[in-house]
């Protein structure tokens, strides 16, 4: 494509593939390449381009063109959190928490479900954590989108996925980046059952555990919402602002591993050995 010239693979998924580019500037930028029929590209275009908040990936441009049809974001040198699953520190969970509920009480507000929070869709852009791949999105009478395999470990329980849905998934995804193991062996919501114990996650996390277990309560009308795990995460991010916490479990449990992608992340984010 003599728009771009790719640099390097940063993710794929059903609905195409996201790459490190140059624009025909020299400028980098982050390019997905759809591989979906054009409805569904018009669709995820559309849900980018309306929504505006600081913590959505919004789009530069695209073009919707049957043989070229693309969407420009900015590229942000901080990569997806997946990276440094088993790392993230208790203040950075709360700060993520924060600001992926925040961008999920703006969508739901609008009538919009993400249906696809995972650790793989949240990036770090220098300052906050922001939510993209708005590819599975939908709204109200809407139908939503077949999952990526790769998304089972993060879907809740129920099959009519909701607002509570997003939640269930932030609360997999934080449990995963604070262990370093997906909740469930990996199954996501389709090992839970009514009468599933929900995993704690550690004692010394006492506030980060119950959170977390309240967002993968099996009953999606006893999950928290956006708004309340908002101000919940405000308030226990005071809290450990001055705290000196302990290393993350893999970091215990691993002690003469080096692991690149975690050094990569400031250490004021992780606990890297």
């Amino acid at each position: 494509m003599k728009e771009f010239r790719k640099i390097s693979l940063l993710g794929c998924g059903l609905g195409g593939e996201v790459w490190a580019c140059l624009d025909k500037d020299g400028q980098l930028c982050a390019v997905k390449f759809f591989k979906q029929d054009l409805v569904s590209s018009r669709r995820e275009v559309d849900n980018a381009l309306a929504l505006n908040h600081p913590n959505i990936i919004h789009p530069l441009s695209y073009s919707l063109k049957e043989d070229n049809a693309y969407m420009v974001m900015p590229y942000l040198e901080g990569r997806s959190v997946d990276n440094i699953a088993g790392y993230v520190n208790e203040k950075t969970a709360w700060k993520l928490i924060l600001d992926i509920a925040s961008a999920l009480d703006y969508m739901h507000g609008k009538g919009l479900c993400h249906a696809d929070v995972k650790p793989s869709n949240i990036l770090y852009g220098g300052e906050s954590f922001l939510l993209g791949d708005l590819g599975s999105c939908f709204g109200e009478g809407e139908k939503p989108l077949a999952s990526d395999k790769s998304s089972y470990q993060f879907c809740a329980p129920e099959k009519k996925r909701s607002f509570g849905s997003d939640i269930w998934s932030l609360g997999a995804s934080v449990f995963y980046l604070v262990m370093g193991v997906p909740v469930f062996g990996g199954l996501g919501g389709r090992a839970q059952k009514g009468e599933s114990d929900i995993p704690i996650m550690r004692k010394s996390m006492p506030e980060l555990s119950g959170c977390v277990k309240r967002c993968l309560d099996y009953s999606s009308q006893m999950r928290p919402s956006a708004a309340e795990l908002m101000a919940l995460a405000r308030e226990q991010l005071a809290r450990c602002q001055a705290l000196n916490l302990p290393r993350p479990l893999k970091a215990q449990a691993e002690p003469s591993v080096t692991d690149a992608n975690a050094a990569f992340w400031p250490e004021t984010m992780t606990d890297t050995l």
